[in-house]
């Protein structure tokens, strides 16, 4: 077991690992886009104190063994097994055998939301209570992840991005069927405990609201809680604020009617709660990069 001699950050302290940062590292990407990157080769892991991750991730041991920390708890990975944490954790103290195989993919919250559609809710009560879940897996789970991820994902076909979705749609509810049968059978007080009853209580009621753009306070209410305690249980599950969740769910639906709709950004404004377009068009650019006009053009060249 060892290290790799590159440095990420100057000084070795933690850093925030996104996305776009991760073709800066010393392994083979088989896949990237803004939202999804797909990895086969972590025989060189790069040497820092800790690191706390933006995206959401999945590795997948064929061969060798992993070690490493996730919010100080130690974890060892072996073949045939697979570890899958939410973003924003801390991950400290990577070390792979020298004859490490594995496959791994990381998503953003949207593109994790979007394979797993209703289905997410069973991500997050699993997820988040734990931080992470080790998975043992069978002959189904290898072989999406060992052949047929890296087969399609190297592909140029016109239906080739499509088709990985799929396969990661496949892939990724397997795991959330496991992930609920783990769960049922779970009797630890971090499952029960009131502040994850209220924090996916406080998901479940963004989620069916049409216009999720809200007061932290509205929805505090909804729970009969103060909007500081509301904050106060999303950081310490999740470790992200309340407000932040509320905007991520309003920027999907944002993408969502942009890409799939011919309604006006007035009237767009208007189904999602914004005071007028001018807000939402300052919303969008803040969290999006882009106004209105020209993410839906963007959204509709990709075919995303």
């Amino acid at each position: 077991m060892k290290h790799s001699n590159v440095n990420i950050k100057d000084g070795g302290g933690e850093m925030d690992l996104r996305l776009s940062d991760i073709n800066t590292l010393p392994n083979r990407l088989r896949y990237q886009d803004e939202e999804l990157v797909l990895i086969d080769d972590l025989r060189h892991i790069p040497d820092f104190a800790a690191c706390k991750i933006a995206f959401n991730v999945g590795v997948v041991c064929l061969q060798g063994k992993l070690l490493f920390e996730i919010g100080g708890t130690s974890i060892a990975l072996n073949a045939g097994q697979a570890v899958f944490c939410h973003s924003h954790v801390l991950i400290t103290n990577i070390m792979a055998s020298p004859d490490i195989k594995c496959r791994v993919v990381c998503l953003s919250d949207i593109a994790l939301k979007n394979i797993l559609q209703a289905q997410f809710t069973i991500w997050n009560q699993a997820m988040y209570p734990n931080h992470y879940y080790i998975i043992n897996l069978n002959d189904t789970h290898i072989t999406l992840f060992d052949t047929l991820l890296p087969a399609f994902s190297d592909e140029s076909g016109t239906l080739s991005h499509e088709i990985l979705l799929c396969l990661l749609r496949a892939s990724f509810l397997l795991v959330c069927d496991l992930l609920s049968i783990n769960a049922s059978s779970d009797v630890g007080v971090d499952n029960a405990s009131r502040m994850s009853s209220l924090f996916h209580l406080f998901l479940q009621n963004i989620a069916k609201r049409q216009q999720k753009k809200n007061k932290v306070k509205d929805y505090a209410d909804e729970l009969c809680i103060t909007p500081k305690y509301l904050t106060t249980i999303c950081r310490k599950v999740s470790g992200k604020s309340a407000m932040t969740w509320i905007n991520e769910y309003v920027v999907e639906d944002v993408v969502s009617y942009l890409k799939n709709t011919d309604l006006s950004i007035k009237e767009i404004a208007s189904r999602l709660g914004f005071e007028n377009a001018s807000f939402f068009g300052r919303f969008v650019r803040r969290h999006l990069g882009a106004s209105p006009n020209e993410l839906r053009k963007q959204l509709m060249s990709r075919g995303v």
